[in-house]
């Protein structure tokens, strides 16, 4: 392959990697002591008992799985 083509190959790898789904969610959610942190909006803990998360399209599962991966069992989680 020359150069060019890396380079392009390079450059597209990148803009895809910046828009996966998965770390895209998973990086906006976070359990900070006492709260549940989503994109800067903040929830008490105390006030779930259960996660239900319904979604859809080619991306739902990839999110799904960064919710999953960011609460860390926290709660049991079920969903459509």
């Amino acid at each position: 392959m020359s150069d060019l083509t890396l380079e392009a190959l390079e450059i597209w790898t990148a803009g895809l990697d910046a828009v996966r789904a998965e770390p895209l969610v998973r990086n906006s959610i976070r359990l900070d002591g006492n709260q549940l942190v989503i994109d800067g909006q903040a929830w008490s803990r105390d006030s779930f008992d259960r996660i239900v998360l319904i979604g859809g399209g080619k991306a739902g599962t990839a999110m799904a799985q960064g919710f999953v991966d960011a609460i860390d069992g926290w709660l049991p989680i079920t969903g459509w």
